[in-house]
C-alpha cells in the first residue's frame, strides 16, 4: 500500500505530534485539482527623473512658460522637449507633473514641487500574479505567495496518488477573487486590476495524514504542502475532514483500520459534485464587489494629493513682484547650471564587456527603464523569448517609449528565415498604435539601445536565444554618451521596410 511507504520515521517526526493522543497511522499523496487564475493589475511605480525631465519641471516653476523656450535653455530640440512635455503631462490627470495646453504652454501642475522634491515621477506598470484555488471546496491556497509543487495533466491511475477528475466542481470556476486575495497580492495602490474569471485546471501536490488513537476507534485528518515546510492547510484540512465525517465516515476508518479503495475516492467525488452550496460562491461575489470598491478608493484617494503638496510651492512665493522675478531669474540659472553638471556625468561612456549569463537580465532592464526610445535589433526573434517581453514592452509603450525592432537576415537561400509568425504577428497588432516600429533588415547584428542612456552590441541573439545551455556568447555594453548611436539605428529601423 502506497501509505506504509511513505509512513517513514522522517515522516514521523515531521507530522506525528499535531493532535494530543492521536499517532499518525498513514499517509497519502494527493493529485488535489486546483484552479489556476491570473490576476492582472496597474500600479504605479517610481522611476528616477532623468536631468532633462529634472530641468524642465525646474524651468517651469521659475516661470518659463512655453516648449520653444524650454528647449532652447535646455540645449534640446523642440521636438525633444515636446515628447517630454506630453510623457510628463499624464492624460488621466492621476500622475501630472506638469500641465501642457493645445498651444505648447507650459505650467506647475499639483506634483511639479513633489517631483523636484523627489526627483522622481510615478509611472504606470501592469503586473500579473497567479492564484490558486483549490477546486473542490473553493478555499484561496495562494495569492501568487505561496509555492506549490504543480502538475498540468498527472497520470492519477499510477503510483501513490490518489484523486480523481470526477471530484472537480465546476462551480467553482467563476466566482471571483476574495478581498483577502486583493489585500494580500495588491500591496501596492492600485490603478485598475482584472481577473481571469475562467481558470485553468491543474493538479497540486499534497499530503494527507491520517491521525488514529491507540484503539483505533475513529481519527482525525491533515492535509500538507510539502512545498512550504511542515504548516498544514488548516483551512481546506477542516472542510475536507468535515465532510468525510459527516457523509463518509468510512473513508479511511473501515474496521477501525485506513482504506484507500478507488471506488471509496469516487464515492467522495459524487458527494462533493453534489453537496457543493451556492451560498460560497453569492458570499465570493459579495468579497468581489467589496474589492472593487477598495481599488475604487484607492484610486481616489491617489487622485487627491496631500495637503502639504497641494502648498508646498505657496512658501517660496513673495509679497513683492521686484523679488519674485529676481528669485525666478535664480531659479533658471541654478537649474540650468545642475542640469549642465548632470548631462556632463551622462556623457561619459562607461564601457564594461558582459558574458552570456549577463544578457537576459540587461535586456530586460532595459525594457523596463526606456522612456523615450528603445531599439532592438536581432535577426531572428522566437515566441518563447519575445512572449515574456510583451508585458514589459507594452508597459514602455503605455509610459510614452517609442519601440523600434529590427529584424531578419537578408532575404536569400544562404539566409533561411528562423522567425517565428505567430511572433511577428503579435508585433505587428503592436505597430497600430503608432508607438512601435517593426523593419526586416538584412542584418546578423544584435544591438540593444535604451534612451541615450545604455548601447549593447553582442553575439547573444537575445530575442530568439536565452542561453543556459553553456554556449559561449559575449558583447559590450556602454553606458553614456550613446545619443549619435541612437539617431544612427532609428533611422535604420525607420527607413527600413517593414
Amino acid at each position: 500500500m502506497p501509505g506504509e511507504s511513505l509512513l517513514t520515521p522522517e515522516m514521523n517526526a515531521r507530522f506525528g505530534d499535531r493532535f494530543p493522543d492521536l499517532y499518525l497511522t498513514h499517509v497519502d499523496i494527493l493529485y488535489w485539482p486546483v484552479w489556476r487564475h491570473d490576476l492582472f493589475f496597474t500600479v504605479y511605480e517610481s522611476i528616477p527623473l532623468d536631468a532633462l525631465e529634472e530641468g524642465l519641471l525646474l524651468l517651469i516653476r521659475a516661470g518659463v512658460d512655453n516648449v520653444e523656450r524650454a528647449a532652447a535653455l535646455l540645449g534640446c530640440s523642440k521636438r525633444y522637449a515636446l515628447e517630454m512635455a506630453r510623457r510628463l503631462n499624464a492624460e488621466n490627470g492621476d500622475a501630472s507633473y506638469l500641465r501642457l495646453t493645445p498651444d505648447e504652454r507650459l505650467y506647475p501642475a499639483k506634483l511639479t514641487e513633489v517631483a523636484i522634491e523627489t526627483v522622481e515621477r510615478q509611472v504606470p506598470v501592469q503586473q500579473s500574479v497567479s492564484l490558486l484555488r483549490d477546486a473542490l471546496f473553493g478555499e484561496w491556497l495562494s495569492f501568487g505567495n505561496i509555492p506549490f509543487e504543480m502538475n498540468p495533466s498527472p497520470d492519477i491511475g499510477k503510483g501513490a496518488y490518489r484523486w480523481i477528475g470526477p471530484a472537480v466542481s465546476a462551480d467553482i470556476v467563476d466566482d471571483g477573487i476574495s478581498e483577502k486575495g486583493l489585500a494580500e497580492t495588491l500591496v501596492k495602490e492600485v490603478i485598475d486590476s482584472r481577473f481571469s474569471v475562467t481558470g485553468a485546471l491543474e493538479w497540486a501536490t499534497l499530503w494527507i495524514g491520517v491521525y488514529q488513537p491507540e484503539s483505533g476507534a475513529g481519527g482525525r485528518y491533515l492535509l500538507f504542502n510539502p512545498e512550504c515546510e511542515d504548516e498544514p492547510l488548516d483551512s481546506l484540512s477542516k472542510a475536507f475532514e468535515d465532510l468525510l465525517l459527516r457523509d463518509i465516515p468510512e473513508m479511511y476508518f473501515k474496521d477501525d483500520q485506513p482504506q484507500t479503495s478507488a471506488d471509496v475516492w469516487n464515492r467522495l467525488a459524487s458527494r462533493i459534485r453534489v453537496g457543493k452550496r451556492q451560498e460560497e460562491i453569492a458570499s465570493d461575489e459579495v468579497s468581489l464587489r467589496e474589492a472593487s470598491e477598495q481599488i475604487e478608493d484607492l484610486s481616489s484617494e491617489l487622485r487627491e494629493p496631500s495637503s502639504e503638496s497641494r502648498t508646498a510651492g505657496a512658501s517660496k512665493t513673495t509679497s513683492s513682484s521686484e523679488e519674485i522675478a529676481d528669485l525666478k531669474a535664480r531659479l533658471v540659472a541654478l537649474s540650468l547650471d545642475l542640469l549642465d553638471q548632470k548631462q556632463a556625468l551622462a556623457a561619459i561612456p562607461r564601457v564594461d564587456h558582459i558574458d552570456a549569463r549577463a544578457h537576459p537580465a540587461i535586456v530586460k532592464s532595459a525594457i523596463g527603464a526606456a522612456s523615450v526610445n528603445l531599439v532592438m535589433i536581432c535577426p531572428w526573434i522566437k515566441w518563447r523569448v519575445l512572449s515574456p517581453l510583451l508585458p514589459e514592452i507594452d508597459a514602455a509603450m503605455k509610459r510614452g517609449c517609442k519601440v523600434w525592432i529590427g529584424y531578419g537576415m537578408p532575404k536569400n537561400v544562404n539566409h533561411p528565415d528562423n522567425t517565428d509568425p505567430n511572433a511577428l504577428e503579435e508585433l505587428k497588432k503592436r505597430e497600430k498604435g503608432g508607438m512601435l516600429k517593426l523593419s526586416h533588415l538584412g542584418t546578423h547584428e544584435k544591438v540593444l539601445i535604451q534612451d541615450e542612456e545604455l548601447f549593447m552590441n553582442t553575439s547573444f541573439n537575445f530575442l530568439s536565444y536565452t542561453g543556459g545551455d553553456g554556449r559561449r556568447e559575449s558583447g559590450t555594453i556602454q553606458r553614456g554618451g550613446v545619443a549619435d548611436l541612437l539617431e544612427k539605428f532609428i533611422h535604420a529601423i525607420a527607413s527600413a521596410p517593414s
